[in-house]
């Protein structure tokens, strides 16, 4: 895939004593796994896809039943910045925010509060990504999915980044595309993350309850989000220290969303 444009697409949020939750083409960009205050800033690009954009927020207590407390608050913006804008120059394409007070938010589970389409242009986007052409995920694949997330934990484990990058090649790709870099400079990337924990002899991952990993479908079931139990990254790993000692790095954590492409799982984002 060849990189179609530089413009970039960003979201920004800020929110505390809240669940929440954003979706763009069904595909969660934000979503913590705590209710804490939180300030976060990221790139769209992976997700924004040619013609009609659909943005959601999900809003939901900080535990089922619980009270709204006034410093409840819940902030979004999308943001478009078109290749060779000036730098800092941004035009809104979404905005909404909630407030304690504003809107109810349900007893129970996460409430639908804001919904947004936006069109974007060919020449805006990044030519169609591999997941939207892949096999809708259905009930009973789940061993060819944690198949492969036991090889991305076994590379990693054996501090193989070289097993790591080829088991996520398409990833490199179209992240290399979404970004406007060459691919080699995003597995370089990748490598350069890497190193230091591989470096330090006390590396480990945490073992995995493959029978116990949620799976989340998304963008119609044609990605599914595979996750911690409990919610986070799947892919967990840290370098052993005594119980007094302060770690030289903090814990890793790699998120692992996948699509059957053809009858192959594939990691894509």
């Amino acid at each position: 895939m060849a990189a179609r444009t530089n413009d970039i697409w960003g979201l920004e949020v800020q929110t505390q004593a809240l669940r929440a939750l954003v979706l763009l083409n069904g595909y969660p960009v934000f979503m913590p796994t705590d209710t804490g205050p939180r300030t976060t800033a990221c790139k769209l690009n992976p997700q924004i896809i040619e013609g009609e954009n659909l943005l959601q927020v999900r809003l939901g207590r900080e535990a089922d039943g619980a009270v709204l407390t006034p410093r409840a608050d819940f902030e979004l913006s999308v943001y478009h910045a078109p290749a060779g804008s000036p730098p800092g120059s941004k035009i809104g394409v979404a905005r909404y925010e909630w407030e304690a007070g504003r809107d109810e938010i349900q007893p129970d589970g996460m409430t639908d509060l804001f919904e947004h389409c936006f069109d974007v242009e060919p020449d805006q986007a990044y030519g169609r990504w591999q997941w939207q052409d892949a096999v809708v995920f259905e009930e009973g694949q789940r061993v060819a999915i944690e198949t492969l997330v036991g090889k991305c934990r076994a590379a990693l484990a054996d501090r193989k980044v070289d097993d790591l990058l080829a088991l996520m090649s398409l990833y490199a790709v179209e992240m290399s595309t979404a970004l406007g870099v060459p691919v080699e400079e995003a597995e370089q990337e990748l490598r350069d993350y890497l190193q230091p924990y591989f470096d330090d002899e006390r590396w480990e991952m945490a073992p995995l309850d493959y029978g116990a990993l949620p799976l989340m479908p998304v963008c119609g079931g044609r990605i599914v989000l595979v996750m911690a139990p409990g919610g986070g990254p799947v892919l967990r790993g840290q370098i052993r220290v005594e119980e007094d000692e302060e770690p030289p790095l903090p814990p890793l954590g790699m998120e692992v969303s996948v699509s059957n492409l053809g009858g192959t799982w594939t990691v894509v984002r």
